[in-house]
């Protein structure tokens, strides 16, 4: 077995816009997924990580996203990493 793994988005299965990448690969250190944006033009719907207290990273890989951190609207295109780490 090899120590590593491959794989496309494309292949693996989208559950309405989720894309469980960690499942997939097996990772058990961190979490990662990915979310695919959908008819209406919304990746994520508004919400808090305060109950859970997860920092979280975003990349949009292609085009553009608007997120709102805080009250302030932040315009990332493809190739930009927003950096949540605290909720």
């Amino acid at each position: 077995m090899a120590d590593w793994s491959t794989t496309h988005l494309g292949e693996i299965e989208d559950v309405a816009g989720w894309v469980p990448v960690r499942r997939q690969l097996g990772i058990e250190a961190f979490g990662i997924n990915a979310w695919l944006t959908r008819c209406d033009g919304i990746v994520i719907v508004p919400h808090e990580e305060i109950p859970t207290g997860h920092e979280e990273v975003y990349f949009v890989v292609k085009g553009h996203a608007t997120f709102v951190l805080g009250g302030q609207e932040i315009e990332a295109r493809g190739g930009w990493i927003v950096d949540v780490p605290y909720p």
